[in-house]
């Protein structure tokens, strides 16, 4: 050391050269120095350099575990396991690549500046390896977790003389029925869906808020990301084991237990794992918004008309479990799985979504079909559903749906931009009845229609306020759902 170093030079050089030591230690040092032996603040700084040995001899060489890391620190040497690497992401002034590490203390998220994975594998660094690193340093995310930082100049080599020494990473993974609130997730499930986004307004800004559910034996877990997913993620396929690593436990404001997924976050196939699915049986009544890890039994009452959309179709069906009606959306290649059924067959389905929302005092549920929903069948004849086939006049207030014939005497040509039509029908007794149905008449039949043509409505939903009024100027009125139809008789 030059004798004339001055104080801020040797406070820095300290600094620069024992990790562990932060600005405010140091200070700390130098006061009971100043304040036990009455000595100068260049002083006391000289007495803690000979005290933790400060040389350029000595500069680098002790390796400090990931539990000693905090916010601030440079030159640091860490031995540890990398354990996984995301795609590289190119900025205005280079490339990073992020991914993470671990020792036998924690697990800790890694950027490597101006190196891609390509980069990284010819110096001989993959993913599992036991490495050593000299030269990074620390910093605080947004977020305030700690980061790994290692420039360019930094030295990383290999060190398989450790493998044997370092744990492996799933010393630190958890089941998801095991995780908790305001930790760091490391934890693996089955991938339930594929990511989707919808937009969110957060204090007059709408951002897109990205998600995904995860399954573990009979639990489904939401994770949620403000920041767009890698492609990688959308090219895995739902029912595939997965591990996430570096999410963060949260509760969200319905009072469920959800993963934030951040820039920080990587999740990665797991075809190594085991992970059971055990969906619990339910009842409609039971289902919740959202991602249902759940089995209902129930009766296929009535098939809509399938539904061309512009990437997919859709096939609507009215179920039944023996106490409460749901409406079934059957989307695209699931489709098959239904040719299989005829309306009265009882079936099990397994992992669905829903969408519930209120109607006066009761509920009206519509369930969901996804990639890895399972239809099998069940015994007939356990569940009880009747609609009725009715003249106008035979309608009674208990009557929810009816199969009701008639002849078509009026087409009503709806006002602009009201999305509402009606068709008049005359009954075979001459009752005349109104029909009222939402979008294009085509949507609930597969024949063409005229005035004149004679048609069988099946499961239309009795208009219980025009039943009560019924009069010879306001006929009883009927309304299609999507499971409705009409057949040309």
């Amino acid at each position: 050391m030059k004798d004339d170093m001055d104080e801020k030079e040797l406070l820095e050089y300290i600094l620069e050269n024992v990790p562990t030591l932060k600005r405010y230690d140091i200070e700390k040092m130098i006061n009971e120095y100043i304040e036990s032996l009455g000595v100068s603040r260049k002083t006391a700084l000289y007495l803690i350099y000979l005290e933790y040995k400060v040389s350029p001899e000595k500069r680098g060489t002790q390796h400090l575990s990931l539990d000693e890391l905090i916010n601030g620190l440079s030159n640091v040497h860490l031995l540890v396991r990398l354990i996984w690497l995301s795609s590289s992401v190119r900025y205005k002034n280079g490339v990073l690549t992020r991914g993470g590490v671990m020792d036998d203390t924690m697990i800790l998220p890694i950027i490597f500046w101006n190196r891609t994975i390509d980069d990284l594998k010819r110096i001989g660094i993959e993913k599992g390896m036991p490495i050593e690193i000299k030269g990074c340093y620390t910093r605080s995310n947004i977020q305030g977790d700690l980061e790994i930082h290692v420039p360019n100049k930094a030295v990383i080599e290999p060190r398989f003389d450790l493998d044997d020494k370092l744990p492996k990473e799933d010393i630190f993974f958890k089941a998801i029925d095991n995780l908790k609130s305001d930790e760091a997730v490391f934890t693996y499930g089955i991938l339930l869906n594929q990511p989707s986004s919808r937009k969110i307004n957060v204090n007059g800004e709408l951002r897109e808020l990205y998600s995904l559910y995860i399954g573990y034996k009979n639990m489904a877990i939401r994770c949620t990301s403000w920041s767009e997913l890698p492609m990688e993620i959308y090219k895995l396929k739902p029912g595939i084991p997965i591990k996430i690593y570096n999410g963060r436990g949260r509760v969200n404001k319905r009072g469920e237990f959800e993963i934030r997924l951040t820039k920080a976050s990587h999740i990665e196939p797991a075809s190594d794992l085991d992970i059971p699915l055990e969906p619990k049986s339910i009842m409609l009544n039971e289902v919740v918004n959202g991602f249902n890890l759940a089995r209902v039994y129930v009766k296929l009452v009535s098939y809509g008309v399938i539904r061309e959309r512009l990437n997919y179709r859709i096939l609507n069906i009215l179920v039944f479990d023996g106490e409460h009606e749901a409406t079934l959306s059957v989307i695209g290649p699931k489709i098959e799985l239904f040719r299989n059924f005829m309306e009265g067959d009882e079936v099990y389905i397994d992992m669905f979504r829903a969408s519930i929302r209120s109607s006066f005092s009761s509920k009206i549920i519509n369930l969901f079909t996804t990639d890895i929903t399972n239809v099998e069948k069940g015994g007939n004849n356990k569940l009880s559903y009747n609609i009725r086939n009715v003249n106008v006049t035979d309608i009674a207030m208990y009557d929810r749906y009816v199969n009701i014939t008639g002849k078509i005497v009026s087409i009503k040509n709806p006002e602009k931009d009201i999305d509402v039509n009606e068709l008049i029908l005359e009954d075979k007794l001459g009752e005349p009845f109104s029909v009222i149905y939402r979008g294009n008449l085509q949507e609930y039949t597969n024949d063409n229609l005229g005035l004149g043509d004679w048609v069988r409505i099946k499961a239309a939903l009795v208009d219980l306020q025009s039943l009560l009024s019924r009069s010879p100027y306001s006929p009883l009125k009927v309304r299609l759902r999507a499971f409705s139809k009409i057949e040309k008789i």
